[in-house]
């Protein structure tokens, strides 16, 4: 069952933009999802995002912060993924940055690739491979941050959401939460 409906989508200077989002729970079918980004009053957006709304048919989208070249040179990076069997599975995440963009980019250029690799991706619980994932960014980015003695000094949370054959995984870390809506 496919349902059209209209979704609102806010640019960075907050105007709405009206665009068509088809949402459907076949295998193949576009988009599930909708987002929103404000940027707030920071002068420019430090928060990244990821999108796969099927991993057997799409690469993740990237989208990023605009407060330095390595974020602009990733903004709409793919990165290809491994279905696991023929059924949907879908995975979201957000990387609130901190005091700059160069963490959350980090973490989004990486958060699929990562997960995706590990053994784990593939079994009953999936959410290790992500908990895996995510200790390795931290691990590398903290690295990153130590070599460039002290001209990298920012952060991120992280939420991220993966669904596969009827669960929701959820992952946080810091201060970010996600709410779960059921119905229209």
């Amino acid at each position: 069952t496919t349902t059209t409906t209209t979704t609102t989508t806010t640019t960075a200077a907050a105007t709405p933009v009206e665009q068509p989002a088809r949402l459907s729970t076949k295998p193949g079918d576009s988009a599930l999802s909708g987002k929103c980004a404000v940027q707030g009053k920071r002068t420019k957006m430090e928060d990244c995002d990821v999108v796969v709304d099927d991993f057997g048919t799409a690469a993740a989208t990237v989208r990023g912060g605009d407060d330095d070249a390595a974020a602009a040179s990733s903004s709409a990076s793919t990165a290809p993924l491994s279905p696991v069997g023929s059924a949907r599975h879908s995975f979201y995440a957000v990387f609130d940055g901190h005091d700059g963009v160069q963490a959350a980019q980090f973490a989004a250029d990486r958060i699929c690739r990562y997960a995706v690799d590990s053994p784990d991706f593939a079994t009953d619980n999936p959410m290790q491979a992500f908990i895996d994932a995510i200790r390795r960014i931290d691990v590398e980015f903290l690295a990153l941050a130590a070599a460039a003695n002290g001209s990298i000094y920012c952060g991120s949370t992280a939420l991220t959401v993966y669904i596969r054959a009827g669960r929701v995984y959820t992952c946080t870390v810091g201060d970010s939460r996600c709410v779960l809506c059921r119905g229209a």
